[in-house]
């Protein structure tokens, strides 16, 4: 598990952060190495969506 995907993972394991736009900012990592690092945790079995695409959120499996 690379850096970011550790800093994104903590982010949403936490669960303050439920975006995109939150778990950057909660994690220190731009928008764009969030997106890689949840499509590679999601690939992984980490993490899966729970809801739909406006109001779901990222939650540790």
């Amino acid at each position: 598990m690379s850096e970011n995907e550790l800093k994104v993972y903590r982010a949403i394991c936490e669960g303050t952060a439920t975006t995109i736009i939150e778990v950057s900012a909660e994690s220190g990592v731009s928008q764009a190495s969030v997106r890689r690092a949840i499509a590679s945790l999601t690939e992984k079995g980490l993490i899966q969506r729970s809801g739909g695409r406006k109001y779901g959120k990222w939650i540790q499996k």
